[in-house]
């Protein structure tokens, strides 16, 4: 087996509840869930117009190690830019081994 392609550390966070408010309201933000070394693949980049503006998309691909628990609903930090997921991770040949996280960056 050659070197690993897998160079790049990321984050796979969720939304959780981290509080209480003042006034009793929970409060939310992302929350690191576990922190891996991917194979990424950025820079599938494209502009498209919207709402009467020019919108920007860049999206890529995550190849990591397998892990339960990853859900479409989640997000990827790569330093300081974030990703959300496209649909649900992919378990590359069912096999258990690696799966693949389809991204596209939030501006």
């Amino acid at each position: 087996m050659g070197v690993s392609k897998r160079r790049t550390p990321i984050e796979i966070q969720s939304y959780k509840k981290t509080g209480t408010g003042d006034y009793g309201d929970d409060i939310y933000d992302w929350k690191t869930d576990s922190t891996v070394w991917a194979e990424l693949q950025l820079g599938n980049g494209r502009e498209f117009w919207g709402a009467q503006r020019v919108n920007s998309e860049i999206s890529g691909l995550a190849k990591i190690p397998y892990q339960t628990g990853i859900k479409a609903d989640m997000r990827v930090k790569y330093g300081e830019r974030i990703f959300e997921l496209i649909g649900p991770p992919v378990d590359i040949g069912e096999r258990h081994v690696e799966m693949e996280l389809k991204l596209k960056e939030v501006f």
